[in-house]
């Protein structure tokens, strides 16, 4: 909320404190790299952080769900962190709860499944889930390799040599180009997506078909794109779906727009000296006269 580093410290924490219990946030799944978990790692997951709902990334829920908003008031930063965190452990979570198994990184490959994660090819990378054993025997037909290979006949066994299985499949990719590669593998019922640079992702119409690019009128930029709410809401009305994401948004603030609004709520608080010495009651005073 811009304009709040305009007040002491003290008097800030409070101010967004109570500015806290208005916003929600929505823990995102993405992948990423070990690093501290009091911070890095959680950060992209996050979601929709402090904003208010009417602005673009806020939480997008329709009007008649914001009557109850969870009270943030007392949740501590790092607390949504390491919760953030959490929620995305999925498999390796209940690796360890469950089976005793502590997960370490490995890269872009599903920890128990094989092929499952990404490949090189010629131009690029693809991402392919061959998740069955018919699938594996129609990824071997396609590309020229044995499926009952010893060492990689069964899942387990692929699992277990990982790094022959994807040097094999990345030897048969090496000189396919990546948009033929994907037409290959969808002619043999596999699984597969090309993974895209971040400006082909925003040119990508699917990307525009899912309301995941925005357009706002900024007082200083003009209109502006944005990336869209990753979540969107439906109603099911008379056997059809009616949409109830909201579409119009409002652009970021500028620079010091709230300044007014937090004094006006800074103003409202007792000072510092006020809180520490409350005016006795006069039962009080009496008593210590």
């Amino acid at each position: 909320m811009s304009g709040a580093a305009l007040l002491p410290r003290s008097r800030r924490l409070r101010v967004l404190s109570q500015l806290a219990t208005r916003y929600r946030r929505v823990a995102l799944y993405q992948p990423v790299r070990p690093a501290h978990l009091g911070r890095m790692a959680p950060s992209p997951h996050r979601g929709c952080r402090s904003r208010h709902p009417g602005h673009a990334n806020a939480g997008n829920a329709p009007a008649n769900s914001r009557s109850t908003v969870p009270d943030y008031s007392r949740l501590a930063d790092e607390g949504v962190a390491l919760a953030a965190g959490v929620g995305v452990h999925a498999y390796q979570g209940t690796a360890w709860t469950v089976a005793g198994e502590c997960g370490h990184a490995q890269g872009n490959h599903h920890p128990a499944i094989a092929p499952y994660g990404l490949f090189r090819c010629r131009d690029g990378h693809v991402q392919l889930a061959c998740g069955s054993e018919p699938l594996w025997t129609r990824l071997c037909a396609e590309f020229g390799m044995d499926p009952a290979r010893p060492d990689l006949a069964t899942n387990a066994e692929r699992v277990a040599n990982r790094d022959v299985l994807i040097a094999e499949l990345e030897h048969a990719f090496a000189l396919v180009d990546a948009d033929e590669l994907l037409t290959r593998l969808s002619a043999a019922g596999v699984p597969a997506g090309r993974v895209r640079q971040l400006d082909e992702v925003y040119a990508w119409n699917q990307t525009e078909s899912q309301g995941l690019k925005i357009h706002v009128d900024h007082p200083s930029l003009g209109e502006i794109t944005l990336p869209g709410p990753p979540v969107r809401f439906f109603a099911l009305e008379a056997g059809a779906e009616r949409e109830l994401t909201r579409t119009d948004h409002a652009p970021p603030p500028v620079l010091n727009a709230d300044a007014d609004t937090i004094r006006r709520l800074a103003a409202s608080f007792p000072s510092s000296a006020a809180a520490a010495n409350p005016p006795r009651s006069n039962a009080s005073t009496a008593s210590g006269s």
